[in-house]
């Protein structure tokens, strides 16, 4: 079906409309009502699939399209492309893995803080152990230590 120049634009102006409506729907929500953690934790994951799914699309549609031209076989190129996808996907989680082995996961505020928090927590248990060993502070309660 081959559409008119100015039928093409407002296809597209409606599609671009569509899509940019969940940003106020999104908005108000927000604004009257904040979901619950878990609702916000599901949306943020429905959200972050659909990007990379819209990546997808886009990046194997060209691949795809490619194929008619190619002179590499055309399921060749495909499982190509695959390929470096999984292998893009690797890398990045192999480097994610060793910035934040290295500290990167304290890259937000609320992670330093909770990790900050979890370390005093650990620290004050292995010190009420070993206080707890001491004869004069055996018999003390938590509080008083």
């Amino acid at each position: 079906m081959t559409y008119s120049r100015d039928e093409s634009i407002l296809i597209a102006l409606g599609w671009g409309l569509a899509s940019s409506v969940s940003l106020i729907i999104g908005s108000c929500i927000g604004i009257v009502k904040l979901p619950g953690q878990k609702t916000r934790a599901a949306l943020m994951a429905f959200g972050g699939g659909a990007l990379i799914q819209a990546v997808s699309v886009e990046l194997f549609g060209e691949i795809l399209h490619k194929q008619e031209t190619s002179d590499i076989v055309g399921a060749e190129i495909t499982w190509i492309a695959i390929g470096a996808g999984i292998f893009g996907g690797l890398l990045f989680k192999f480097l994610n893995d060793i910035l934040n082995n290295h500290g990167a996961y304290l890259r937000h505020l609320n992670t330093a803080k909770g990790s900050m928090k979890l370390l005093q927590r650990v620290h004050t248990r292995k010190l009420m152990s070993r206080l707890r060993q001491v004869p004069i502070f055996k018999d003390l309660s938590e509080r008083e230590l």
